[in-house]
């Protein structure tokens, strides 16, 4: 061999070679942890809380609030509308019409899962078991909450082209 050598005949530098591995693979676990687990982000104290709830019991507020959170809005729910067309419209289309096998149409008033803002956040929040609806609560609650507020402003707009009426119409 060429080179210094430490006292166990090793290369200078590999052992710190080895370390710079071992590092480097320990945050990327870690990373993948963070970023990738389930439900395990960085508002991961926030939904263990709201994982452990069952039913609605995590939601912040009762519906009579959220009626009058979204009569106060009077129309405007961009930030809603902004992270829907973002992490929703995939699935929903941004008119809320919904696409054939991945998701329902928004915009009519059929509701399978319920037809409530709380019904709303939760389904955003955990999904729903056997369907394409995954969950969504790293947004966090208040986000989830916005986006419950928007769809709540497609119900009745009927787009023209939208899925057919599934689940329980309302009047």
């Amino acid at each position: 061999m060429t080179g210094p050598e430490t006292s166990d005949g090793e290369p200078k530098g590999r052992s710190i070679r080895g370390v710079v591995l071992v590092i480097g693979t320990f945050v990327a676990l870690l990373l993948w942890v963070i970023y990738a687990g389930s439900d395990a982000g960085p508002l991961a104290a926030e939904s263990a809380v709201v994982s452990a709830a069952s039913g609605p019991a995590f939601v912040q507020r009762t519906e009579t609030e959220y009626n009058k959170r979204y009569e106060d809005a009077t129309g405007e729910h961009d930030e809603g509308a902004k992270i829907f067309k973002r992490r929703c419209s995939t699935c929903h289309r941004d008119d809320g019409g919904g696409l054939e096998g991945l998701g329902t149409n928004l915009s009519d008033l059929c509701f399978i899962h319920g037809a409530t803002i709380s019904d709303h956040i939760q389904i955003i929040w955990k999904g729903v078991p056997g369907t394409t609806m995954r969950g969504f609560s790293r947004l966090g609650l208040d986000r989830v909450e916005q986006v419950a507020l928007y769809v709540r402003s497609l119900h009745g707009t009927n787009v023209a082209d939208g899925l057919a009426c599934r689940g329980t119409r309302t009047p």
